[in-house]
């Protein structure tokens, strides 16, 4: 098998790699932030016990970190016996808004989500197509095998989406609808309880597919907020819905799902802080390099200590 080297970054980044003890990290662009802010974090990922392997991609929410995990499993031989997820507030938009018109099932089971259609994706086949690359990469060293399947697969994708878009315009008005009402959403904070019903499903599928798997012994899920959550949940007639509300409820028939609940533990001085532009990415979604580092990811590696009864 030929040896991933750079393009392996696209789908998941290694920390303190002699070990075959795996930590995984699934989730979106929080997890992700931590491939930018590498030199840092491996100061805090450095246990001698694990392996850390970061799989988080922007916008990736449960039914896609469900597939993933099953790539990593199969064609990477990825087996962790602890699963961390991190779930954002805007997951639920991209499950009932985003990924839910364009899910492939076979027999029931949820077997890929095609490339959306542009402008939606930041690409025309979005992060699918370059991890398809990543797979290639391992399986071949010929160009000319490589280009067949990548050809191959760019076809297949562009019928797909042909035959989804033909669906969805000509021959499902009821779903044409649908689509276009629910990509006018733009408050991240308000869905109708069947959207919040699917979502739950979407997420119950994903930690029942974690919870099978005998290797995994361990699983934390953790949501953070928002900078506007700060705002908004200081209004009491507010009928705001919140992520981590639910995963409260979703996590009471999961006993054995610890729950980092960011909102819960947080500090008045980390309240202070968090009130700050300064803390904030300019989308005020994201954490500055200086907080995701030093009080994100520390928490998160210190729980992992104390999953353990370890020691730092």
């Amino acid at each position: 098998m030929k040896k991933i080297t750079k393009s392996q970054d696209l789908l998941f980044d290694v920390y303190n790699g002699n070990n075959d003890r795996i930590v995984l990290f699934q989730g979106d662009s929080w997890f992700e932030q931590t491939f930018a802010y590498k030199d840092q974090n491996k100061e805090l990922l450095k246990n001698q016990n694990f392996k850390y392997i970061n799989a988080g991609i922007s916008s990736y929410s449960p039914s896609l970190m469900l597939l993933q995990l099953k790539l990593l499993e199969s064609d990477f031989k990825i087996f962790p016996e602890l699963v961390i997820i991190f779930l954002d507030q805007t997951d639920i938009y991209d499950e009932v808004c985003r990924y839910k018109f364009i899910k492939k099932y076979t027999d029931n089971l949820l077997t890929s989500i095609p490339s959306e259609r542009r402008p939606v994706a930041r690409d025309a086949f979005n992060k699918r197509y370059e991890i398809y690359q990543v797979k290639l990469d391992t399986e071949f060293n010929s160009k000319i095998l490589k280009a067949h399947y990548s050809l191959a697969y760019k076809t297949v994708e562009t019928l797909e989406q042909l035959v989804n878009l033909a669906e969805i315009n000509f021959f499902n008005k009821k779903k044409k609808v649908e689509v276009k009402n629910c990509k006018k959403k733009k408050d991240y904070y308000s869905f109708s309880s069947d959207e919040i019903k699917y979502f739950e499903k979407q997420l119950k599928n994903y930690l029942n597919y974690i919870i099978s798997k005998k290797h995994i012994k361990k699983i934390l899920l953790v949501t953070h907020f928002h900078k506007d959550y700060l705002n908004r949940k200081q209004n009491i007639n507010s009928n705001d819905f919140y992520i981590s509300e639910l995963v409260d409820t979703v996590l009471l028939k999961y006993p054995k799902i610890k729950h980092l609940n960011f909102s819960k533990i947080i500090t008045n001085e980390e309240f202070e802080l968090l009130k700050k532009e300064s803390s904030w990415l300019k989308d005020k979604i994201h954490l500055n390099e200086s907080l995701h580092t030093n009080y994100f990811m520390k928490k998160i590696d210190d729980q992992v200590y104390e999953l353990y009864n370890l020691k730092k």
